[in-house]
């Protein structure tokens, strides 16, 4: 029982859903985000960013799972990381590009680059240590809402905690299937954190 909670936990908190999250959450802040763009503005970022940052990535890697390239949508092995990982920051980093394009407020350009920033991060530590991906996700999505609420929306600094009991809920997950230990962990959530508070930082801190 325990074990399928932490399942369902790691596909909830799955790390490529975090730039999406993080797009939800920044759009339920009180700031002038909430009231520059329309509904069907919204829904289209939303559409945009889940399926550059999610649909495409698992797409290609389930495709990678049917040739035998990559042995489960998992990627427990940390050899077979590396060609998914490539693909994943080349839609990232189209989400990007399509962001500029359609002249999005710059906080949302600078999450999708974070986020490429902790995939490539994750990308070369794992040709030499297995790091867990789930809490680069849920560092970054952190790291995110963090900068966010100290630059546009003080009064939502609440929002911290629940983030927090989160990523310890992934943690407590990631153990309980055995795919990391705290080490693992704890660098997998600063890796994330630190890539995606630096450039929301430097774009709000110097606006």
């Amino acid at each position: 029982m325990e074990r399928t909670i932490a399942k369902i936990i790691s596909v909830v908190f799955h790390p490529l859903l975090m730039p999406t999250y993080g797009l939800f959450i920044v759009f339920q802040l009180n700031t002038y985000l909430t009231y520059q763009y329309s509904a069907e503005a919204r829904r289209f970022f939303y559409l945009l960013v889940f399926t550059f940052t999610f649909l495409a990535p698992v797409l290609v890697a389930s495709y990678l799972v049917r040739q035998k390239t990559i042995s489960s949508l998992e990627m427990n092995n940390r050899k077979e990381r590396w060609l998914p990982f490539l693909f994943t920051v080349f839609f990232y980093l189209l989400t990007y590009f399509l962001l500029k394009k359609v002249k999005a407020a710059p906080i949302f350009d600078e999450m999708i680059f974070g986020a490429t920033l902790s995939i490539l991060v994750s990308l070369i530590v794992t040709f030499f240590w297995k790091i867990s991906i789930h809490m680069v996700g849920i560092g970054g999505l952190t790291g995110i809402v963090y900068v966010a609420v100290q630059y546009l929306a003080p009064g939502s600094a609440l929002l911290i905690a629940p983030l927090i009991l989160i990523a310890g809920t992934v943690a407590f997950a990631r153990i309980k299937l055995q795919a990391h230990n705290l080490l693992q962990l704890l660098v997998g959530f600063i890796a994330g954190f630190v890539c995606t508070y630096l450039p929301l930082w430097f774009d709000l801190a110097s606006n």
